[in-house]
């Protein structure tokens, strides 16, 4: 069976697709394939069919749907999901699968450095920050060895991800609920909430400055925000509309420099009305009785989230 399996979703930057492949081609590993996903728009030029395998999505398709597809063509034990633009360095998956020999480990994260400035960390993961924003982990910092060593991620971004195949298969795969731009967070949520841990790949090395994405709405960004807001875990009640007031307020004072950010505003506001509508409870009598077992595999994964914060 195929150990890794590399897939990369294209939007309308095939430039970007084909600095990817370039690298990937050159320095992939043994007993690997690679799974390029596009929406029929890339015409592989370069006769790639033997060395790569094409998987064609609907027009239209978001990151996340693209990926998904993609992971779910894909024949290895380990998913190396990886954004168009990012480009690994020669030996990048070495370290990644000695950690996955812990069967206890769901995810590896990879450090991203910046293309052009290879001194700066684009990004060591993915973290809900103190606001409950969308936070990478070192982004900007100096490439510093103990500064990565002290990296404490919830979960790798999609841009760059090794992800245990089975640990995919039992949390039900990425999910576009909360839009593309959070989608990392959710499936690191999802992992850690089924019991699987997280380690840093601090030899495995990829760079980047773009990422071929596809655009969307920034109402649509709004309001995916304001759910995850909502729906986290273990977050206290006060912070959430704190969150959601430094969110708009941080975006309204951005919006002249960027109108849109004005649109992501409103998408928050509709979000909020719609989560304050009450909602009708209707009791079940046939519901069952839950014991204190039913609960604890998400209070000991609450509790490694706990611990994990501190030591970061």
């Amino acid at each position: 069976m195929t150990q890794l399996s590399i897939v990369v979703a294209c939007f309308g930057r095939t430039d970007l697709l084909e600095e990817s492949l370039v690298a990937v081609l050159q320095h992939r590993p043994a007993d690997s394939e690679i799974v390029v996903v596009h929406d029929g728009r890339y015409a592989d030029p370069y006769d790639l069919k033997d060395e790569v395998r094409f998987v064609t999505v609907p027009s239209g398709s978001g990151w996340v749907e693209s990926l998904e597809a993609g992971w779910r063509a894909a024949r290895g034990t380990v998913i190396h999901l990886l954004g168009a633009g990012v480009v690994p360095d020669e030996g990048w998956t070495e370290g990644v699968t000695t950690e996955f020999l812990d069967p206890a480990v769901g995810a590896v994260v990879p450090v991203v450095r910046e293309a052009s400035r290879p001194e700066r960390l684009r990004c060591v993961g993915v973290d809900l920050g103190p606001m409950l924003g969308h936070r990478l982990i070192a982004a900007g910092r100096l490439d510093d060895p103990s500064r990565i060593a002290r990296c404490r991620p919830l979960g790798p971004s999609l841009a760059a991800a090794f992800v245990r195949r089975q640990a995919l298969v039992d949390v039900g795969g990425l999910s576009s609920e909360f839009g593309d731009d959070l989608a990392d967070l959710d499936l690191a949520r999802r992992l850690e909430e089924a019991g699987y841990d997280v380690a840093v790949a601090k030899e495995s090395g990829l760079r980047a400055d773009q990422v071929d994405r596809p655009a969307r709405r920034w109402t649509d960004r709004g309001r995916a925000h304001q759910r995850l807001i909502r729906s986290w875990p273990g977050i206290a009640n006060w912070r959430r509309p704190m969150a959601s007031l430094w969110q708009m307020t941080i975006e309204t004072l951005a919006s002249p420099r960027d109108p849109r950010r004005l649109a992501s505003v409103w998408g928050r506001l509709s979000e909020l009305r719609r989560g304050a509508e009450p909602t009708a409870v209707e009791t079940d009598e046939s519901a069952q009785v839950l014991s204190l077992d039913d609960h604890r595999p998400r209070r000991e994964s609450s509790e490694r989230s706990e611990s994990r914060r501190r030591a970061a």
